[in-house]
């Protein structure tokens, strides 16, 4: 069974469950997609690609703003986009690769997938990679099976090491240190980086979802809290999700 068709069907298994991810993580949804409004490059109306877009919900709320959305559902492989996907005249204003990433293990597949959203975006235009960090993880087995780390101490010590959280029979990611993503952006000379973003801001998911029971005002009230913090160094590793922001040169 190949890569692509595992993380394929553990997807398919739990469509639900990702489609409903973001109402979960509701400050997750509002500062990435906060970030990625105000980046977008001057235009009316963009053409913009959702790269492993899941269900749609980044790419509805961008079409929803008169902007020609390309959303990517068929079963593909990130690394491999202009052999499976493009062609080699498509090219976008926006690149959108918000999950994709988490699954591909090897360092160099990384480099290939960012490559990839290069060579789709016209000048000057904008890429946006998500990542999921391992500070993210170990925070959720702390707080609902804290005694795992001890009955795995193998796959714990390797984890924290790479990265790899590889549990093959049912799907496979990798999680990344702040630290980490300028350095692999580095090796994509296409793009600059200009900013890294805590999608959580400074209270990481947790936290954050206990903002999910208050009215429109009040939630509000705490993204203007939470987007200025949420590219300071600090707040990067209490965040579970991660986006660079990087522009095509």
């Amino acid at each position: 069974m190949s890569n692509t068709t595992i993380v394929a069907g553990f997807y398919n298994r739990n469509a639900e469950i990702e489609n409903n991810r973001l109402v979960d993580g509701k400050l997750e949804f509002a500062v990435t997609m906060r970030t990625i409004l105000d980046a977008l490059p001057k235009g009316n109306f963009l053409r913009i690609a959702d790269i492993g877009g899941g269900t749609g919900r980044y790419a509805m709320e961008l079409a929803k703003l008169g902007h020609k959305v390309t959303l990517t559902i068929i079963c593909a492989d990130a690394s491999k986009l202009r052999e499976s996907v493009f062609s080699q005249d498509d090219k976008f204003d926006v690149v959108l690769l918000l999950g994709p990433l988490y699954h591909l293990l090897g360092r160099e597949e990384r480099i290939a997938a960012l490559s990839a959203c290069a060579a789709l975006t016209k000048p000057n235009g904008m890429v946006f990679a998500s990542f999921i960090t391992r500070f993210g993880h170990l925070r959720d087995v702390a707080r609902r099976d804290p005694g795992r780390l001890a009955r795995e101490t193998e796959f714990y010590n390797e984890y924290l090491e790479n990265g790899k959280y590889d549990r093959r029979k049912d799907c496979f990611s990798h999680h990344t240190h702040p630290t980490e993503i300028r350095d692999l952006l580095r090796g994509i000379l296409e793009l600059s980086v200009e900013r890294l973003v805590a999608c959580e801001s400074f209270l990481g998911f947790a936290s954050a979802t206990g903002l999910n029971c208050l009215g429109e005002d009040g939630f509000q009230a705490w993204v203007e809290v939470a987007l200025p913090f949420a590219s300071d160094p600090c707040a990067l590793g209490a965040s579970e999700h991660i986006l660079a922001v990087a522009r095509r040169v």
